[in-house]
């Protein structure tokens, strides 16, 4: 019997030993592919808060930020971190892009910053920079752009984007698929060259929707720092992106960086699969040179409710009944709105059919029903488009489910 229990306890203690070897061999595995992947690609960082923060699983409306945010520190960090948590405008957003992100520069103190935002607001993290010139006069990395959610993110990836700088300085992107519900919104926070060609600034955008193309989601958002200097990058990046199947909320004339008197559009939000439902600018923050944008969008495929394009009629066409081929269509109106009007969209060409509604609200503020004939150029109208797909060139092609005209 006791040749039994010696002979059990020396099976029990192999036992032992070989599920310890396993498990060492495990750690030691884990260990050595974090090591080869953080060898592989040092300049891309994911993690997570401390304490995680609970979102709603399955919310109706979600807020998107983006904000270059100037490699803040310090107070100026504290600052920002608080807006992005009470801010009427820009806090309590469930997908944040930022741009200019220290991880490890004098500058800002060697604040790892996007880990800090994510350890304050309880939130997922993804952190890349582009790699550091060899004409570089210091060593130091280059700055960072940053995605962060409370929700998962998965499909992590860093871009270096095409075309030096000067000095041979690179910029990079940032791409990550979160989970909000069933919707999984592939997000890609960008920071293109200042110095460069208009051309070359497209050629870093197309970098991106090549990589966007080759990913699954069922919607898709671009943001961040496109550095659009000149009047002609705004109008190629328009081009770009409504030829791709994108929408902006954001008149191309609003301004969302300043220094001095000059004002610029600098900064972008481009949606795919998503409708907006309220978007701004928040000017009144003051810790960098650019402003922060943010948009609302609707996940419960419920129309928003709001107009798509508020402006004045810069052209009329009305179709030749005797040559019309499609019976219910009268013809169609070129609205551009502006910045105080807050479109949807800042220009568009807006189909009217027999099935649009169309009403006039006079000087004494009464709506009655109105025609196509009623329309005229200069007048003050609202247009909201019927629900289904719209043309995204530019301007933008669709029909109109309902026209307000405004003579107040």
């Amino acid at each position: 019997m006791k040749k039994i229990k010696t002979t059990a306890h020396a099976l029990l203690c192999s036992s032992y030993v070989k599920a310890f070897s396993v498990l060492l061999t495990f750690a030691f595995c884990f260990f050595t592919l974090a090591l080869a992947q953080s060898a592989v690609d040092p300049l891309l960082e994911t993690g997570q808060g401390a304490r995680l923060q609970t979102p709603a699983p399955a919310p109706s409306e979600i807020k998107i930020v983006s904000y270059n945010m100037r490699w803040r520190s310090g107070e100026d960090l504290r600052g920002i971190i608080n807006l992005l948590k009470t801010d009427p405008e820009i806090g309590s957003a469930a997908i944040i892009g930022l741009q200019e992100a220290d991880r490890n520069k004098k500058r800002s103190g060697f604040t790892n910053t996007a880990r800090l935002i994510a350890d304050e607001l309880g939130m997922y993290y993804a952190w890349a920079a582009p790699p550091l010139s060899e004409r570089a006069k210091d060593r130091e990395e280059e700055t960072g752009v940053a995605i962060l959610s409370p929700y998962p993110m998965t499909d992590v990836v860093r871009l270096v984007l095409p075309n030096e700088g000067p000095g041979g300085r690179r910029r990079a992107a940032i791409g990550a698929t979160v989970r909000i519900g069933s919707q999984l919104i592939r997000v890609y926070s960008a920071h293109c060259e200042t110095r460069i060609s208009t051309q070359k600034k497209l050629e870093q955008l197309e970098a991106v929707l090549r990589d966007l193309n080759t990913r699954k989601a069922t919607s898709f958002v671009v943001l961040g720092d496109f550095n659009t200097l000149e009047p002609q990058a705004i109008e190629n990046t328009t081009q770009l992106f409504t030829e791709a199947g994108f929408e902006t909320p954001f008149p191309n004339n609003m301004k969302t960086w300043k220094t001095l008197i000059l004002e610029l559009k600098l900064d972008w939000i481009w949606l795919r699969g998503l409708r907006p439902s309220d978007y701004g600018v928040d000017r009144k923050v003051p810790f960098s040179d650019h402003f922060p944008l943010w948009v609302k969008i609707n996940l419960d495929g419920k129309s928003p409710g709001r107009a798509d394009i508020n402006g004045r009629i810069k052209k009329i066409n009305r179709l030749d009944a005797t040559r019309n081929f499609s019976s219910d269509a009268l013809g169609t109106i070129l609205i551009e709105g502006n910045a105080q009007d807050r479109p949807r969209f800042d220009k568009a060409v807006v189909r009217i059919t027999a099935s649009t509604s169309i009403n006039l609200v006079d000087e004494q503020e009464r709506k009655q029903p109105a025609s196509f004939d009623d329309l005229r150029v200069g007048d003050r109208v609202s247009a909201r488009f019927v629900q289904g797909p719209v043309l995204m060139s530019y301007p933008v092609q669709a029909t109109a489910a309902e026209i307000t005209i405004n003579r107040q």
